[in-house]
């Protein structure tokens, strides 16, 4: 067994392993492309493959951002029949060293912003995985939630028309994204939400679909104070990001800006909702207009030290 760096002879070879080891998340061809080789941060260095003379047996992706010493496991998956001889344990402990050389401080377990593809370990789906990282260091941080619900029988809310009239009264206009709207709308999210959130107007924008996909709250002053998004993977029944202003949150801005989109998608015929990743607040709020959880993930995280005695265990 070795390990070896990505390269395209091994692209075939990397998306067979990733769905028999990560069956409850399948990627094909477009996807791997998409997600992994066009991400911003995509490093072959931070993408390790187990070799068992020329066969992939085992991958594991990863990535970092020096600016913030941060680095992402995002993704991992060892063969049955590679299991239990260490392997598992192994493309972690390289990872680990070459994030320490790098100077980062700590890794998440997935949780990647850029790819949205899972915040955790769904422990339904892989029972031992949780229990394997915990051996190699990481620490539980949190939970977070998959949501969805179908829209073949939804209809607005009885009271939306009296909440979006007093969100009107207040000089506030809910209408999709116009191109004249980017500059203000990109500084909303440059001021108030992650940097990833940019990248997803950005290629909206670029692509020609946001007036589909986008829905804004503009003030009397021009200015976007709350956002909706939808199809930021090409899926168009994808939700989020999501978000209202700081100083405007309270003033049944997010209620009326979703529950507009979710009117938006069933005129398009679009018939079911969904988004990978919420908690807390958030996660009460989708609850309570109609979502259900359909998975569940544990959050993780591990502090690095600046020369880690990575115990190798039996995986």
């Amino acid at each position: 067994m070795a390990i070896a760096t990505f390269s395209s002879q091994y692209l075939d070879a990397t998306i067979q392993v990733w769905n028999q080891t990560l069956a409850a998340d399948p990627i094909d061809l477009a996807g791997f492309t998409n997600r992994v080789l066009l991400d911003s941060k995509f490093d072959a260095q931070h993408f390790l493959l187990m070799l068992d003379g020329r066969q992939v047996v085992g991958f594991l992706w990863a990535t970092a951002d020096q600016a913030t010493r941060q680095g992402w496991l995002i993704a991992m998956g060892v063969l049955p029949q590679a299991q239990h001889q260490r392997r598992g344990a192994s493309l972690v402990t390289r990872i680990q060293q070459i994030f320490v050389g790098e100077g980062a401080q700590q890794i998440t377990l997935a949780a990647y912003p850029a790819s949205y593809l899972f915040p955790g370990v769904d422990t339904a789906a892989y029972p031992n995985a949780l229990p394997f990282f915990q051996k190699l260091g990481f620490v539980k941080s949190g939970e977070a939630v998959s949501m969805q619900r179908s829209l073949v029988n939804y209809h607005r809310p009885i009271n939306f028309d009296q909440v979006l009239t007093q969100v009107e009264a207040l000089g506030i206009k809910i209408r999709p994204f116009q191109l004249s709207d980017t500059y203000s709308l990109l500084m909303l999210l440059s001021q108030d939400f992650a940097p990833d959130w940019q990248v997803n107007v950005r290629q909206a924008i670029k692509s020609g679909l946001a007036s589909r996909t986008i829905i804004v709250a503009v003030n009397q002053h021009d200015e976007i104070i709350g956002y909706c998004q939808r199809a930021i993977d090409a899926s168009a029944g994808r939700f989020g990001p999501f978000g209202v202003r700081s100083d405007m949150r309270r003033q049944h801005l997010g209620y009326v800006l979703f529950h507009t989109m979710l009117i938006t998608m069933v005129k398009q015929h679009i018939y079911h909702v969904y988004f990978f990743w919420t908690d807390g607040d958030a996660q009460r709020f989708y609850a309570k207009n109609g979502l259900i959880v359909y998975r569940s993930y544990s959050l993780l995280k591990q502090t690095l030290a600046e020369n880690p005695q990575t115990q190798i265990i039996d995986q």
